[in-house]
């Protein structure tokens, strides 16, 4: 465990530690306080880590008008064991103030490369049954617990869910519970040594152990069983990511889904801001050649993307890949091409409602339905009493492997982008007086 010392406590400058207070305390967001997700940057070291602080956060937040900025960094496992020590710690601290940056939420799905030539369901590895999955957990714990900001008490690390759904049996579950009771106890020691409250949030996913809100659900169930606890609430340190192309995907309603996981007393820690691909089939149900043809540039080779088919009587079938789902539907008896619609874990630029065919849209309806819950949630004052609100990330990991009409390959480009991205977000968390100036 790292321990801070008085020179890495003190790891912002004071106008930062004013700037990213309690958002408890608040009624909305700051514009410092909404972030995007770096892992759609490659770096697997600490010095690229530490580069692409320079190179690609920096300028983000000089586009948008900033002196500060939060920051959700994906850190893998390699840099995250260099950052276990402390001269390494203090140097990156260092960057952090450089470049006018705060850490206050990770993302610790991706263990290792996440840029790599062909990632699909070996992003899922090591599973929550692996110990290296543990101690990396434990090492993102240490490292946020040391750099939020000094008067912020509360940070996110999302993490898988459990594993993918193919490879998992009874004994990888029970062995998961057990380390997530391991990890609740060694987060709440964590807390008492440092006041800082780091909460490890579940991020559901199609395919995997837990793709569901219900099977969520469950789980944070069975966990307070195993521990002995009177109800979910009472895991202290573990929550939810809820990524919204993920559940968009599973054709969940957003605003239902957030509010059964709050209901059931489970914290959501972060909000993935993120939007699927969709498909309108035309009443026909004929693959127009064009559309095929597109659709074969987004069934790229590097990650997975998970296909959910709507029938006419409101059936979802679910494809592995949209790449084995454009083989099936070549077949015109086959379920697939039977379908309305098809929604595509393919994280698309979120301020886009349509894409580069009439047929192609996006799934920004449900991020609409999440500013929505935010507004008539977050606002109670009985509801801020209760939880401290969740982080908001911009979650675009896949902006280098959109087809090419749909974005500039340079680093120009990609910065603009997501600044126009994180510009939507807040033009939405205006018009329901929920970004505070």
């Amino acid at each position: 465990m790292l321990v801070p010392n008085s020179e890495s406590v003190t790891n912002v400058s004071r106008k930062s530690e004013r700037d990213h207070s309690d958002l408890s305390q608040h009624h909305g967001w700051r514009r410092e306080d909404i972030a995007y997700c770096s892992n759609v940057h490659a770096g697997k070291t600490l010095d690229k880590l530490t580069q692409n602080l320079r190179s690609y956060i920096t300028p983000v937040r000089n586009q948008r008008g900033l002196d500060t900025m939060t920051s959700g960094l994906w850190i893998s496992a390699t840099a995250a064991v260099q950052l276990q020590d402390n001269a390494s710690m203090l140097n990156f601290q260092q960057a952090l103030r450089d470049a006018g940056l705060s850490l206050t939420s990770i993302n610790g799905f991706p263990y290792r490369g996440f840029h790599q030539q062909e990632i699909k369901a070996k992003v899922y590895l090591p599973d929550w049954s692996m110990p290296a999955r543990l101690q990396y957990s434990k090492n993102l714990a240490d490292i946020l617990a040391v750099c939020l900001p000094e008067n912020c008490e509360f940070g996110a690390i999302s993490t898988l869910p459990l594993g993918y759904k193919q490879w998992w049996n009874d004994a990888k579950h029970q062995q998961a519970m057990a380390y997530f009771l391991e990890l609740n106890q060694y987060l709440a020691e964590l807390y008492s040594s440092t006041g800082k409250r780091i909460l490890v949030c579940l991020e559901m996913e199609p395919d995997c152990v837990l793709e569901s809100t219900y099977e969520l659900i469950q789980f944070f169930g069975e966990l307070a069983t195993k521990n002995t606890l009177q109800n979910p609430s009472d895991i202290l340190f573990l929550g939810v990511c809820y990524d919204v192309c993920h559940q968009a995907v599973m054709h969940e309603d957003a605003y239902q889904a957030l509010k059964l996981i709050t209901n059931a007393g489970i914290q959501i820690g972060k909000i993935q801001l993120s939007s699927a691909l969709q498909v309108d089939f035309d009443s026909s149900k004929k693959i127009d050649p064009e559309l095929f043809e597109l659709l074969q540039e987004y069934a790229e080779p590097t990650y997975l993307h998970q296909v959910r088919a709507k029938q006419v009587q409101g059936e979802v079938i679910a494809c592995n890949d949209l790449s084995d789902a454009l083989k099936i539907i070549q077949d015109r008896q086959s379920e697939l091409s039977k379908s309305l619609s098809w929604r595509i874990h393919f994280h698309v630029p979120i301020n886009s409602k349509r894409l580069n065919h009439a047929s192609l849209t996006t799934t920004q309806i449900d991020l609409l339905r999440v500013f929505d819950f935010l507004h008539d949630y977050f606002t109670s004052s009985q509801m801020l009493d209760k939880t401290s609100k969740p982080w908001l990330e911009v979650e675009t990991y896949s902006w280098h492997v959109l087809p090419k009409l749909l974005h500039s390959l340079d680093d120009a480009g990609l910065i603009c982008g997501i600044v126009n991205e994180l510009n939507w977000v807040e033009t939405q968390l205006a018009a329901r007086q929920l970004l505070l100036r």
